[in-house]
């Protein structure tokens, strides 16, 4: 009866055991994902046009601890982004908070593929006017087939020359 009940007591305590890690996480934990969606907002300090969350430098790795520990500090993802931009000035954002510049950078695709059809509609209006049928060969300019004449008699003359 003793070998039974401290078998149960064992089983008992290696079950509790490997579930004190799950009870003893916090529910607030903040999480990878948590710490990407603020990365993605954020550009590399080192590289050009790389967000925080895929970059491995370790000026990004310090700066994906950086926003873990604000976010477990209770900071918001516009806190914390307000904070890298006023430590590090507008290029550090993915986004860019002025509105003129997202305007631009949505008008400027734009404007380029009007511009585009606008030119491949004149061009093609211009061709229209045009004869592009070639000119048979007994129209050729009569100083070229000269040329080819003058040359193919000499190129005669001096193959049948005994040497």
């Amino acid at each position: 009866m003793k070998i039974k009940r401290r078998l149960f007591c064992a089983v008992i305590l290696l079950l509790l055991a490997s579930v004190a890690p799950a009870l003893a996480q916090d529910g607030d934990a903040v999480t990878d994902d948590d710490v990407n969606r603020v990365a993605r907002q954020l550009y590399c300090p080192q590289c050009e046009n790389v967000t925080l969350d895929v970059c491995g430098t370790t000026a990004c790795i310090a700066w994906r601890k950086e926003i873990r520990e604000r976010l477990a500090g209770g900071w918001t993802d516009e806190e914390i982004i307000d904070y890298f931009k006023a430590q590090y000035g507008q290029r550090v954002l993915a986004q860019p908070d002025d509105p003129l510049i997202s305007l631009l950078l949505a008008a400027i695709p734009i404007a380029a593929i009007v511009v585009g059809v606008v030119f491949v509609v004149v061009q093609q209006r211009k061709g229209r006017g045009r004869d592009v049928t070639p000119a048979p060969d007994g129209a050729k300019d009569a100083s070229v087939k000269d040329e080819y004449d003058e040359y193919r008699a000499r190129l005669e003359r001096e193959l049948n020359e005994p040497s």
